[in-house]
């Protein structure tokens, strides 16, 4: 199978700025690993909105 690259935007001015851990991109991850059996490369930002 060929390799997928995906790209995850993440916004969140306060896990962005570190006041606390940003989880959801995480969670983005996961859920998309469970239904994608390729191989995958995220492109992973993590901006303020």
């Amino acid at each position: 199978m060929d390799t997928i690259n995906i790209g995850i935007l993440t916004l969140s001015d306060r896990a962005s700025s570190g006041i606390y851990e940003d989880k959801a991109t995480a969670e983005i991850e996961r859920v998309l690993n469970s239904y994608i059996k390729n191989d995958i490369i995220y492109h992973k930002e993590l901006i303020p909105d």
